[in-house]
């Protein structure tokens, strides 16, 4: 069985297509999807802030800035889990790397089988 290079996998067309299409998509991402997760990591972080400055002026009781921390966390959360996250370029190099294992292990490994692609 022949073996292929690793030129032979960088020049792979799913590949190349592959980060066309992620690059694309990174390209036409707006600030605010390209950065959801950092704003809501400082959103979070300012009104835990203030919910702190309200408790030490003794302006609420200890139980009610803990209530208020816990629907904090929690709608955060929530934030996360329900909204689209966005495409990061750590996450295109990640598929990026899966996709040539995955070429160079089907393509080397095995009963001399070649994978069969279909467009993403």
């Amino acid at each position: 069985m022949a073996r292929i290079t690793a030129g032979e996998i960088i020049d792979n067309p799913l590949v190349n297509k592959a980060q066309d299409a992620m690059s694309e998509v990174l390209r036409k991402q707006k600030i605010t999807e390209a950065r959801k997760n950092t704003f809501f990591a400082i959103a979070q972080g300012v009104l835990q802030f203030g919910n702190i400055g309200l408790l030490v002026a003794g302006q609420v009781p200890w139980y009610v800035s803990v209530a208020i921390a816990v629907v904090l966390v929690v709608a955060e959360t929530m934030a996360h889990a329900f909204t689209p996250g966005p495409l990061t370029p750590s996450a295109v190099k990640k598929v990026e790397n899966e996709l040539l294992r995955k070429e160079v292990t089907n393509v080397n490994g095995g009963e001399e089988q070649f994978s069969v692609y279909h467009d993403l």
